[in-house]
């Protein structure tokens, strides 16, 4: 088990997100809670060594969870908005086009309010884990997942509950061999869970198959190659 202490723009940051960038270099997205929740970003050449920009992307518009891919070109992120909880699903243009941005907190035909999002691809088009954020009058705070053809748009209505009884939320997914294994915060116990499914119908929980660094909370699975893992954190 590695760990890094990292010098970011406050003490109060969540929601960290990892993308590589064309260059190679590693960068972190993540939300200082202490500047109106703006998003910040800081980069690495090895996951261990990190410098941070002191520069917000996003600002001064309630944004959590950010999420980082590349899609036809374009950098995306897909964040929460607390500002605009109630409207639609809606696309907006980052400031100084570094990013197409995907705003998505309501799934009104569901009726329910929608956070911590995450996109995969899928063999027929693209995934969602998302979390239902409903609290009354009977609390869910549990996962799901919904599929399009589409990145954008179209997604289908939100599966059942992938979690079991306990709130969940901060999915990040990733696909091993044929399976996939979503990992989240079990935040109210303070500590991480896992499920694992062979055909993203049927889930089953492997919360005590893992083991995490204690304290750790929302954060971004993704795989490196074997050699950079040798050279980088070679004991």
């Amino acid at each position: 088990m590695f760990e890094s202490k990292l010098n970011l723009s406050s003490e109060r940051c969540i929601d960290a997100c990892v993308f590589r960038l064309p260059d190679g270099t590693w960068r972190m997205y993540y939300n200082n809670e202490i500047d109106r929740k703006s998003i910040y970003y800081t980069d690495s050449p090895d996951l261990y060594k990190w410098t941070d920009s002191r520069k917000k992307v996003v600002g001064d518009q309630g944004g959590e969870g950010p999420n980082v891919f590349h899609w036809k070109g374009k950098n995306w992120m897909l964040v929460d908005n607390w500002n605009i909880l109630m409207r639609d699903p809606c696309i907006i243009k980052g400031a100084n086009n570094l990013f197409h941005m995907v705003w998505t907190v309501s799934w009104n035909d569901k009726g329910f309010n929608v956070i911590d999002a995450t996109i995969q691809p899928s063999d027929n088009g693209y995934m969602m884990f998302l979390k239902d954020e409903t609290l009354n009058p009977v609390a869910q705070k549990n996962l799901h997942v919904a599929f399009s053809k589409h990145l954008t748009e179209g997604y289908s209505a939100p599966s059942g509950a992938i979690t079991g009884k306990y709130w969940a939320e901060g999915p990040t997914a990733i696909k091993i061999d044929n399976e996939w294994i979503v990992y989240f915060d079990k935040y109210t116990q303070g500590k991480y869970g896992a499920v694992s499914s062979m055909d993203l119908k049927v889930w089953k929980d492997i919360s005590d198959k893992i083991s995490f660094p204690k304290g750790i909370r929302h954060g971004t699975v993704f795989s490196i190659p074997e050699n950079d893992f040798k050279t980088w954190f070679r004991q």
